[in-house]
């Protein structure tokens, strides 16, 4: 962190933290210079319109898709998301304009708990900013207003829907049915998935249930030959399904990113990726809190983590990573030790 202490004019308690101290709290995800990324593409026409949040590299997102809160942005204008946005933090960003950096000329990405295919549609409107033409965009989702938002997503940003692959549907390990909730406006919650026998995960009581296809995993990683990105936020089925799917994402996929909804599954996916020889990237832990009154580990998650893994086949240099929080711990203790009494 490059900030002086001073600057930071943080404080708990009366303590005023040192930037040393806030390295040591902090776990971002990243290192500061896998930041510079994010400046290597920009929409130089990009201008505020009522109605939607746009951003550095010209994505167009209907206020009308997002949570009430959101609403607030209408009309904004967002710079390179060093601090994050409205869609992501920066390690989200970071991964994606990785994976279309590094793409050819083509590029395929899939949206697997699409919500409204923000996943899909970015790293699509930054490949075209990088000239790439043969874009085809894989999105799935459950919720059927969700759908309707991806739907309007892609369109709002200049892409015809019936040239891409979106499907109504969640993702599962094997082809069937489940329930999903009825719900008159999910604008404000993309915290869905089916629901199991033993009732929902956070234990939300529905007043009715509707049908919602299951789509195998393996089935959608084989419907191309390669994937550039492959972005998976699926409310806690994760594990499952990249299990079943390893053998087929180890041959066609370049770059995963998984948003995370337990510590349990991220230390499970770190076991499965690793062993199979993926990069770890990137990755930050979901912030989670005990409460009883939640009956599973997902329902305790209040924020996603995240994990990137990219392929070792795709032959780039690991980057050396600086322990940030055991360099923060040593330069405390050296303070001690100065201050203490010989």
């Amino acid at each position: 962190m490059s900030s002086k202490a001073s600057d930071l004019n943080y404080s708990l308690k009366g303590h005023e933290f040192s930037t040393a101290d806030l390295e040591l709290m902090m776990y971002l995800g990243f290192r500061e210079d896998e930041l510079d990324v994010l400046w290597a593409l920009e929409d130089k026409s990009a201008t505020s319109q009522s109605g939607f949040i746009v951003d550095r590299y010209g994505v167009k997102t209907r206020v009308t898709s997002l949570w009430p809160e959101a609403k607030a942005m209408d009309g904004h204008v967002y710079g390179v998301p060093v601090t994050g946005n409205f869609n992501w933090e920066a390690i989200e960003w970071i991964g994606l304009m990785r994976a279309v950096l590094e793409a050819g000329d083509t590029f395929r990405v899939m949206e697997l708990g699409a919500g409204w295919g923000p996943a899909i549609v970015s790293s699509s409107v930054m490949a075209r900013l990088r000239g790439i033409k043969d874009i085809r965009m894989t999105g799935v989702e459950g919720d059927p207003h969700h759908y309707a938002f991806m739907v309007q997503h892609l369109k709002d940003n200049g892409f015809d829907p019936a040239e891409h692959r979106l499907h109504q549907a969640a993702v599962a390990v094997r082809e069937g049915v489940a329930q999903w909730p009825v719900t008159e406006d999910s604008s404000g919650d993309y915290g869905f998935r089916p629901i199991e026998a033993s009732g929902d995960y956070m234990d939300r009581k529905f007043a009715a249930t509707q049908d919602v296809r299951l789509l195998p995993m393996r089935s959608l990683v084989l419907s191309e030959d390669k994937w550039d990105l492959i972005h998976i936020d699926v409310q806690g089925s994760e594990y499952d399904i990249c299990k079943d799917a390893l053998p087929e994402l180890n041959a066609r996929a370049k770059r995963v990113m998984i948003g995370t909804h337990s510590r349990k599954l991220e230390g499970d996916l770190i076991k499965l990726f690793m062993d199979a020889g993926w990069i770890l990237e990137n990755e930050k832990p979901c912030k989670f809190e005990f409460r009883t009154e939640y009956k599973s580990l997902e329902g305790m998650t209040m924020v996603d983590g995240t994990q990137t893994w990219r392929h070792p086949g795709a032959q780039l240099p690991l980057p050396v990573r600086r322990p940030v929080a055991l360099y923060a711990m040593a330069r405390k203790l050296r303070a001690w030790t100065k201050k203490s009494p010989q």
